[in-house]
This record gives C-alpha cells, structure tokens and sequence, in this order.
C-alpha cells in the first residue's frame, strides 16, 4: 500500500489511505495479489509520523526501510512456507 505522508493528519494522508481501502477492496479480484498495509507501522497513536522514520515526512530514511522491510519480510516467508494446497485454500 502507500505509505501516510506529512509529519501529522492531513488530506494527502487521507487520499493516500483512499487509495490503499481502494486497492484493498479490487485486489482479490486479481486471482494471487497480496495486499500489504505497513501504514500502523509509522503513524503513532498522537498520529504523528517521525522524522526518524521520514525525514521529510515522505521520503523513508535507513530506519524506515527498515521498519518496512520487517512486515514484508514476514509475508514472504509466509508465502514461501506455505504448501501449494495452503495457497489455493488461502485464495478462496
């Protein structure tokens, strides 16, 4: 999905997660697409987004790659330890 932008809630965050409940909702439609949402990941509970994660509240820093790549990694070993009777029951 795309990933929230701008240091706190504001309306290209708010298109951003229109467009992901967009892709979200067409996706199944696809046969085997994955739908992956880290959005939580970066956003805390006052809503802000940290500098640590964005520098410019946009663009990942090394942290944020990071903090992508462990929800992703995840998913992938997910997909990779299923069996292919796994897979199909999954699609369904």
């Amino acid at each position: 999905g795309l990933l929230p932008r701008g240091e706190r809630p504001n309306p290209l965050r708010e298109k951003n997660a229109a467009v992901n409940r967009l892709l979200c909702s067409w996706l199944p439609r696809l046969g085997q697409a994955l739908f992956l949402d880290v959005s939580s990941e970066f956003v805390h509970s006052d809503g802000a987004i940290s500098s640590q994660d964005m520098f410019d509240y946009l663009h990942l820093t090394l942290t944020g790659y990071r903090t992508l790549a462990k929800p992703l990694s995840d998913l992938l070993l997910q997909i990779l330890e299923e069996t292919p009777e796994e897979r199909r029951a999954s699609l369904v």
